[in-house]
């Protein structure tokens, strides 16, 4: 949807997009070890970080749309800060979520039901 908006109302192009998917799939690759780290030091509010970053992860696309109030010049680099900060809050995001639901998971569980299938 975001990509929509940035395409029909910002007249970006190919060498636009791909920019921006190489940003957001950069950010969310960099965020795999800040966010191993951040889970385990703070271990006990793994449950707040996930609902945190996962918040913040949402947000970013919403402000994509204040890039159409900024000049030209400025929306591209807007859109590339914004795409990367709500990536690297979504790995974030889904490190603390795997964590928490790894531990409501017994162990016996998983390999009887692996054993079944």
């Amino acid at each position: 949807m975001s990509n929509a908006l940035l395409i029909r109302l910002l007249s970006y192009g190919v060498s636009e997009l791909g920019l921006l998917t190489f940003i957001r799939i950069l950010a969310y690759g960099v965020s795999q070890v800040p966010a191993a780290l951040l889970v385990e030091h703070y271990w006990h509010k793994r449950k707040m970080l996930w609902n945190l970053f996962g918040a913040l992860n949402r947000l970013g696309p919403s402000l994509l749309i204040l890039s159409l109030f900024l000049p030209k010049d400025y929306s591209l680099s807007f859109a590339l800060v914004v795409s990367f900060l709500s990536q690297f809050a979504g790995g974030v995001a889904g490190v603390a979520a795997t964590d928490v639901l790894a531990d409501i998971i017994p162990v016996g569980g998983i390999s009887i039901l692996l054993l079944k299938g």
